[in-house]
């Protein structure tokens, strides 16, 4: 169940209203907040709004599936998901996000703010912060996707497996200029990235991320990142 289903065509869903949490979308704990579905809505702009209280077994604020769209400026807040994507949820689909805050959503599984699987994420001057994850990818699980992540912070978000802030499995990753700080997890509590692909980490800082197994800034597995005027540092 959903608070707004878009299928069938793609169309622009926007707050009239600029102020900051004037126009909520809210599952009240019980449906999710907007579920966008097939290649007919490829091009839907979300913006402004901020999704909240949502509940489902996968993407509580936002599912996006076999479609791809664009989400300016919205708070994803306090989303929960039985599994995967506790804010965000994306399959065989894409998603920029600009400008957008992602915070206190929690998963019973994967990707705690937000999870991608086959497909694209493009990331862009935005905050995912304080996302709890039971499994993997506290802030962030990407795998078998293209992803970049450009002048955004990743911090406080947690998982008890590995990737406190972000998981990247086979997705030839790009981060740029951002902050990926104070997450915590077992392995790779800042970053942890799984192979056999490349990872481009440049103009970026690690710091202040725990692990309690191995890897508490970035823990990496049969990939091959490359850290380009990058700072890593009490980890």
């Amino acid at each position: 169940d959903n608070v707004v289903e878009i299928t069938g065509k793609s169309i622009t869903l926007r707050a009239v209203n600029p102020q900051s949490d004037a126009t909520v979308i809210d599952g009240e704990g019980e449906r999710r907040g907007i579920r966008c579905f097939g290649a007919d809505t490829n091009g839907t702009v979300i913006e402004g709004l901020t999704l909240t209280n949502g509940a489902a077994s996968i993407g509580g604020g936002l599912s996006i599936q076999s479609s791809t769209i664009i989400v300016l400026g919205c708070t994803v807040t306090g989303n929960t998901a039985d599994t995967d994507g506790g804010g965000l949820h994306c399959l065989y689909g894409g998603f920029e996000l600009t400008q957008c805050q992602f915070t206190g959503n929690v998963t019973g599984a994967s990707g705690g703010g937000a999870f991608v699987r086959y497909g694209t994420a493009a990331i862009t001057s935005s905050d995912i912060s304080g996302n709890t994850a039971d499994e993997l990818g506290g802030g962030l699980y990407a795998a078998n996707s293209e992803v970049s992540v450009i002048e955004t912070t990743i911090g406080s978000n947690a998982s008890s497996s590995s990737g406190g802030g972000v998981l990247l499995i086979s997705c030839q990753p790009d981060l740029q200029a951002c902050t990926i700080e104070a997450n915590t997890s077992a392995t790779g509590a800042g970053i942890r990235v799984l192979g056999p692909d490349t990872c481009s980490i440049t103009g970026c800082t690690i710091s202040g991320n725990q692990a309690t197994d191995a890897g508490g800034g970035l823990e990496s597995a049969n990939a091959n990142p490359t850290l380009v005027n990058t700072v890593t540092c009490g980890n």
